[in-house]
């Protein structure tokens, strides 16, 4: 866990921007970086458990995701009609970083894993 966290009023802070409710889990995007505000999101508890991991590959690095090739499609639409990542980012439940790097189209699909 990031340093930054061990602050519950900032990790508190974190949460509620990203629409925390009771119903909801977190999640990290990638399982292998730290759980950090750049790196989770929430997710049902059913999400949680019927979850895919969508590996991609590019840019010399691999990213694990939990958007399939629809959602990157449907991101990458609305940047094209100027929806800013800050919106695009709390529509999808994910970091503005997550969307940033799967819209600039680095990335292609590797393969879907079953958890």
């Amino acid at each position: 866990m990031c340093l930054e966290w061990n602050d519950y009023l900032t990790f508190e802070k974190w949460a509620t921007s990203m629409g925390y409710n009771d119903t909801l889990t977190i999640e990290r995007i990638d399982k292998d970086l730290d759980y950090e505000p750049d790196n989770c999101c929430w997710i049902t508890k059913s999400e949680n458990t019927s979850r895919r991991n969508i590996i991609l590959t590019g840019s010399g690095k691999t990213l694990r995701s939990k958007f399939s090739e629809q959602d990157v499609k449907d991101m990458k639409n609305m940047r094209i009609k100027g929806i800013t990542l800050e919106v695009i980012a709390g529509a999808f439940g994910c970091s503005i970083s997550h969307v940033a790097r799967l819209t600039k189209g680095e990335y292609k699909y590797l393969k879907i894993e079953n958890n």
